[in-house]
Order: C-alpha cells, then structure tokens, then sequence
C-alpha cells in the first residue's frame, strides 16, 4: 500500500466530541465491491481510496464496522483525537465534533442483522458514549443530519430505534 511520503497534518480535536455519525462505507469508497458486505475483508479498500484519491494516509472514518468472516469487527481507521474531514455536515462544526462510523454494507437496499446491530451496540457505540459522557439522541446517521446525502451516504434500513434499543441494553450507568 502507498502512503505519501509527507503526511498531512491533521487537526487534533480540541474537545469531547458532540455526536456520533453513522456513515455507509459508500459514502467514503463508492466502489461496486464496498456496496456488498462480504465475508472478506474490505476495509483496505477504503483507506486505499483515501491514499489514492485524496493523499490522505487515513480513512476518513474513525471506525468501521465490517463482516468478516461469519462476524462483524470493529477497525479503528482514524485515531479519535483526529477530527474528520467531513465538511458537508452542517451545524455547529458538527463534523469536527463527532466521531464517525463507517458501516460496510448497502444498508439502503437490504436490511441488517441483529448481530451487526448488537456488535455496533456493544463494541463500539456504548463504550463511546460512556466515556465521552453522551446520551442516546447524540448518535445520527449521516443523512439525518444531512439530507442532501441520502443518496451517497444510504443507510435507510438501518433501525435507528432498534440500534438505540440495543445500545440501552448494553450501556453502562454510573
């Protein structure tokens, strides 16, 4: 895999993040074979986009959450302390505010299993919110925040109500 030889200073996140963002992988990569989430690991695809196009050493997301073999994983692809460069959200910096979660997978066509939904809840989303201090109406999709990205950002199957449900069973009070 490339990487460029300088790479580019990316800007530390001066606060707590504000929000989670969940994102489809297709947002980032939008290859035909990133839009079917196979038992074969794809993530370097993404990220190989990202040296590519942008010349960008990471992935624009900070996690991904992916099938692999017959389980969904959780890779870390951005250290959280790195903002996103993600400038079409709006409001209130939003995008340098937020972690973001890329999902493998056309989310908009079929429908996930309850294992991604627990395997987000439980690795990824609760922990998440436990340690930054965040409620459950902080954790968004890409396009509910912004519209305009329905179309390249498709997560519409994805049971937002269900999802926090899940996250409810797994969170930790204090």
């Amino acid at each position: 895999m490339y990487y460029p030889k300088r790479f580019y200073r990316q800007p530390f996140r001066p606060h707590k993040p504000l929000a989670l963002v969940l994102h489809s992988c297709i947002c980032a990569c939008d290859f035909p074979i990133v839009k079917i989430d196979t038992p074969k690991m794809q993530q370097q695809i993404v990220r190989e986009t990202n040296v590519m196009l942008y010349m960008e050493p990471d992935c624009v997301f900070h996690y991904i959450v992916e099938l692999v073999g017959k389980d969904y994983e959780v890779f870390i692809q951005r250290p959280f302390l790195y903002t996103s460069p993600y400038f079409n959200i709006p409001g209130n910096n939003i995008y340098n505010s937020a972690i973001h979660i890329g999902i493998m997978g056309n989310y908009n066509v079929q429908k996930p299993v309850a294992r991604m939904y627990d395997v987000l809840a439980y690795r990824l989303i609760a922990p998440l919110l436990y340690q930054y201090g965040l409620d459950q109406t902080k954790v968004f999709r890409h396009q509910d925040i912004d519209p305009k990205v329905a179309k390249t950002c498709p997560l519409s199957k994805i049971d937002m109500a269900y999802l926090k449900q899940r996250v409810q069973a797994y969170q930790v009070h204090q």
